[in-house]
């Protein structure tokens, strides 16, 4: 026989097995001589429990059923969270899945896929503070000698200058610093999309 223990509110809180949980052996005394006979103890059953056949309760165990419906007469599978750990839980969810959304942001520019996460952002930031460094030094006091115009500057600077990059393909990109600013520029209205999400 089987047996299952519920609460009040009919949440599954045990199963028993007769043969392994109520089985008490037989008592033999230091000569071996019987002193008590093998018997089953259903005082080890806690109460309230209910009586269930082999099939209901192997059906228990296969589709993790948790309570019992006392109307139908049903073992089911029921929420017993309250409604504090059901937003609890959802939160911890949503921050999952927020995190996981921008760890694997990625941005496509002219052709190039780039990783956009907070590590990538980090790099667009160092590259850029350093072209902006060198865009102020060539409308101020020039380059090799030569003071710019703010256009020849620009050009100089976030067009003909390149760096490597190594895309979100694993594979190295030659691509101008302009590229980069949109990137970044990008990059960050994705995230604030994202964490507006959340």
């Amino acid at each position: 026989m089987k047996y299952v223990h519920i609460d009040k509110n009919g949440k599954i809180l045990g199963l028993y097995d007769k043969e392994i949980h109520c089985f008490i052996p037989r008592q033999l005394d230091e000569k071996g001589k019987l002193i008590k006979e093998s018997y089953y103890d259903l005082s080890k059953v806690p109460t309230p429990k209910i009586e269930v056949k082999e099939k209901e309760y192997e059906e228990i165990i296969k589709h993790n059923l948790n309570a019992y419906d006392t109307a139908s007469k049903k073992f089911i599978k029921n929420d017993f969270r309250t409604q504090e750990e059901i937003d609890k839980e959802r939160q911890i969810q949503a921050k999952i899945q927020k995190e996981e959304e921008l760890k694997s942001l990625t941005i496509d520019i002219n052709t190039v896929l780039y990783d956009a996460n907070q590590e990538a952002l980090g790099n667009f930031a160092t590259v850029i503070s350093i072209a902006n460094a060198t865009f102020n030094k060539a409308i101020s006091i020039g380059i090799d000698g030569t003071v710019m115009s703010l256009e020849d500057a620009y050009n100089y600077v976030y067009k003909e200058q390149t760096v490597n990059w190594k895309g979100a393909d694993n594979k190295w990109h030659t691509v101008q610093i302009e590229s980069i600013v949109q990137t970044a520029q990008d990059a960050m209205t994705k995230k604030a999309e994202i964490l507006a999400k959340y």
